[in-house]
């Protein structure tokens, strides 16, 4: 597929009339950035079809009955708009604008949709809501290979080939004889993409502020406070899914009047000064005056470079952004970060039931990936032995976590003591120095 490669990173990198560089490491880069992680989705989702037996309905009113989440919808309504707006785009001779569009929706549906499904493709009942996340991402997959034609001619026949023509006889041999997708209008709902976006900016900007305060992702917190802008009410309708993601035990949203973060303002006085001379103490009283909600709207003007108007002795005077220093502070025990009228906080502080609950999460990784390389199948049920070193006292881990471990690596029992019996062992490191020996068993 290195032919398709190399299409691609001539129509995503720049617009064929602007010029580029080409080297094998810039194709590289596209092969294992956009190709692999559609290549991920499609044999993720190829290898539990298998298992389960999954076949793709035949019917037109494919979509009858299915009882579909949230997610799914998200999905379909981000692939119909994929499907609007590349589909003009092409018929106006522009290349590089579907490309990027079509990398945009991969990383979603790879990073998102695939993610946080894999429970509901891991479990064993093969039920209703299993089959709405078969159908989703099937069709997904489906459709990104008809879009991908004329842009990956090989690799888009080998995804509808297996996916499509071996599944169903009267379907078209070839992707290059299918038709264009069309947009099913039912599916797309805008209200839902525009929430979704602001879920996905709001999940980007809380891991920030958990990598500025050196919190590990695994490692639970106790809570995140969350500020939105006006037109962000319907963030509120995913906020399971934020305590999932971001790993807090419950969210909570502020008012617009509830800031976390105190915002001072000074003068740039090398840059201000030779504008404003005698004016400049009387500016310095004004933006010390900004408290509460005026600060923080003076603070988002100037973050979007946007003049902070201020009014003295009735004349309004405009201070670009460069012209006014922001001091921001946020409360001890918090860590803060806004964007664009969108403010996260995450209380940092650690109980101990929260770190037990963090090195469980450690644990768990670590058995994962003993378990992997030990060659056991991802639906193999394990015994696991544990074996801590040195001074580690397992067992207030074990007394709080045993059930969630077990469930999260199929382990039918978990006990503490010598690893003789165990098929392969290993010895591992959880995060903060604590080491244990693990041995697992079919």
């Amino acid at each position: 597929y290195g032919s398709d490669a190399t299409r691609w990173y001539m129509y995503a990198s720049a617009p064929p009339y602007n010029p580029r560089n080409f080297t094998v490491d810039y194709v590289g880069e596209v092969l294992r950035q956009f190709l692999l992680t559609l290549w991920h989705a499609y044999s993720f989702f190829v290898l539990y079809a298998n298992m389960d037996s999954w076949q793709p309905p035949l019917a037109d009113d494919s979509w009858a009955g299915v009882a579909l989440q949230p997610i799914d919808r998200w999905a379909l309504a981000r692939l119909n708009a994929l499907v609007r707006d590349v589909t003009p785009m092409l018929e106006n001779y522009d290349v590089h604008g579907p490309a990027k569009e079509i990398e945009r929706f991969v990383e979603d549906l790879s990073n998102w949709y695939v993610r946080r499904n894999r429970r509901r493709f891991w479990k064993s009942e093969n039920d209703a809501d299993k089959h709405a996340a078969y159908l989703t991402l099937y069709t997904c997959l489906t459709t990104l290979a008809r879009l991908l034609a004329p842009f990956m001619p090989y690799v888009s026949e080998e995804l509808y080939r297996n996916l499509v023509a071996e599944q169903n006889s009267g379907a078209p041999e070839s992707v290059h004889l299918a038709g264009w997708p069309q947009v099913n209008a039912a599916l797309l709902d805008e209200h839902l993409l525009a929430d979704a976006a602001l879920l996905l900016d709001t999940v980007t900007l809380a891991r920030s502020a958990r990598r500025s305060a050196n919190m590990r992702v695994r490692q639970p917190l106790s809570e995140l406070l969350i500020r939105v802008p006006r037109a962000g009410a319907g963030l509120r309708r995913f906020a399971d899914e934020l305590r999932d993601e971001l790993n807090v035990k419950s969210v909570r949203f502020l008012e617009v009047g509830d800031d976390l973060i105190e915002y001072r303002f000074k003068p740039n006085l090398p840059v201000l000064g030779k504008r404003y001379g005698p004016l400049v103490p009387h500016i310095k009283t004004a933006l010390a005056a900004l408290k509460g909600e005026a600060a923080t709207m003076a603070a988002h003007e100037l973050e979007a470079d946007r003049p902070l108007e201020l009014q003295l002795d009735g004349q309004a005077l405009q201070l670009a952004a460069e012209e006014v220093l922001v001091e921001a502070t946020s409360p001890s025990g918090y860590a803060v970060a806004e964007r664009n009228g969108l403010l996260t906080a995450l209380n940092t502080t650690l109980t101990p039931a929260l770190l037990l609950e963090g090195q469980a999460r450690d644990l768990v990784r670590l058995i994962q990936e003993a378990r992997k390389s030990a060659g056991l199948a991802i639906t193999d049920r394990i015994r696991v032995t544990l074996q801590p070193q040195d001074d580690f006292d397992i067992t207030p881990l074990l007394a709080a976590q045993d059930e969630y471990i077990q469930s999260e690596t199929l382990a039918t029992s978990l006990t503490v003591g010598p690893l003789a019996g165990s098929s392969y062992a290993t010895e591992a490191e959880l995060d903060g120095g604590k080491k244990v020996a693990i041995g697992l068993s079919r």
